[in-house]
């Protein structure tokens, strides 16, 4: 999941598309990207969280 998960947003048209199409792939590739780096950040959140446990677990 940290390199690109299965929740991107698929392409739209073929490899010759119109420019409504092509601006609708930027568009989901801006997203695609927003979507990586939150994806990123959540393992990242997830893994302090795991190391704060394996800390408080070694004090008590």
């Amino acid at each position: 999941m940290f390199f690109n998960g299965y929740n991107l947003k698929p392409y739209e048209g073929a490899v010759f598309g119109s420019d409504a199409v092509n601006e609708a792939n930027k568009k989901i590739t801006r997203d695609n990207k927003r979507i990586m780096l939150m994806q990123k950040i959540g393992m990242g959140l997830l893994t302090l969280s795991f190391l704060c446990q394996a800390v408080s677990y070694l004090l008590n």
